[in-house]
């Protein structure tokens, strides 16, 4: 259950504070609809809105700091994610962000790292679809984990390479 002023993680808006619940008309049966109003805390200036009885897939609580520690120390036992099939990798990729969940992003950012590894050892460069999602991936965690720590998302990205680096 959501409340007003609780820290959520919406996908592709990150961390927001939610704010206020407030009525907006709704554009099927002309009556009013009740929203929440989530403020994301990266940008200030932007503003998300988000039916209250609607149940989203793409919204959650934000962990709590001993989660986001748990998590940072369980990085190297976390194992990379197995995409069978390149043609269905891009929409691995996509479930991942979208389930919101911070072993999977780990999970599909080490599989991209495993599989950059292994391009360039081949001669070849990054794809533009593991570049894309890897940006992505690793922004929406180290905001998350860096507001709840309280640490700058640059910090969380060298922590999480120094577990990664420590757990081979």
């Amino acid at each position: 259950m959501i409340h007003i002023g609780d820290y959520v993680v919406k996908m592709n808006e990150g961390v927001c504070r939610v704010d206020s619940e407030l009525l907006l008309d709704s554009y099927q049966d002309k009556r009013q609809v009740p929203y929440y109003l989530l403020l994301p805390v990266a940008n200030d200036r932007m503003r998300v809105y988000v039916p209250v009885a609607e149940e989203y897939s793409d919204l959650r609580l934000v962990m709590n700091k001993t989660e986001a520690r748990n998590l940072i120390r369980e990085i190297g036992g976390i194992e990379a994610t197995e995409v069978e099939n390149d043609r269905l990798r891009e929409q691995v990729y996509k479930d991942a962000l979208k389930s919101l969940d911070p072993k999977r992003l780990v999970g599909i950012l080490k599989c991209m790292h495993d599989r950059g590894e292994a391009r360039m050892k081949q001669g070849k460069k990054k794809t533009a679809v593991d570049d894309r999602y890897q940006k992505l991936a690793e922004t929406a965690l180290c905001q998350e984990l860096g507001f709840v720590l309280e640490k700058k998302p640059a910090e969380i990205h060298e922590m999480l390479l120094e577990q990664t680096r420590s757990a081979l």
